[in-house]
């Protein structure tokens, strides 16, 4: 599997968290760059979610 901005890797372990879709949790980041080009990327955050709180 391969992570992109529109298919993000997601597994399946419960009715609310295991994908990206309205109604559900997720814990996540938004970098600026691509880590799979360059991994310094990962120091670039720009928006963390926890539980599916901003």
């Amino acid at each position: 599997m391969k992570p992109s901005a529109t298919q993000p890797i997601c597994i399946v372990v419960g009715e609310y968290i295991g994908s990206l879709e309205p109604g559900k949790l997720a814990d996540l980041i938004v970098i600026d760059g691509n880590p799979l080009e360059d991994i310094f990327d990962t120091e670039f955050v720009e928006y963390t979610m926890i539980n599916g709180r901003l």
